[in-house]
């Protein structure tokens, strides 16, 4: 019974450590960054949104392409903190602001147009 449960134990802690063996450090523009929200429209192009509390809490998007080892920051021109963010396709997203104001953008998160103010 006792080398049953060693055997476990051992199991158990080899399976742990080895399970985490994929995950890596990756480079954001800024890691001072809050980030809230992250959306991939494929395994290569995503966007992270949140707020940059070293820039008057101004909302940050950020872009990825290549499957997040790396990440552009995006000026918005938004001064709220980013709740969430979602791309329907590579051209056309939404996000939304902490007061309820969505933001469209049809270019790849390179310009945003304030939408209908919503509820908190």
């Amino acid at each position: 019974m006792r080398t049953l449960k060693i055997s476990l134990l051992v199991f158990i802690l080899s399976t742990t450590i080895s399970a985490q063996e994929g995950w890596m450090i990756q480079n954001p523009p800024a890691p001072s960054h809050s980030l809230r929200s992250v959306d991939f429209i494929d395994t290569t192009t995503g966007w992270a949104i949140g707020i940059d509390p070293y820039n008057d809490y101004k909302g940050v998007i950020i872009k990825t392409t290549d499957g997040g080892m790396n990440w552009v920051e995006q000026l918005s021109g938004i001064n709220e903190y980013l709740q969430e963010v979602r791309f329907i396709d590579f051209n056309i997203g939404y996000v939304v602001g902490e007061n309820g104001l969505t933001y469209e953008n049809y270019n790849s998160g390179n310009n945003w147009i304030t939408q209908m103010s919503g509820n908190n």
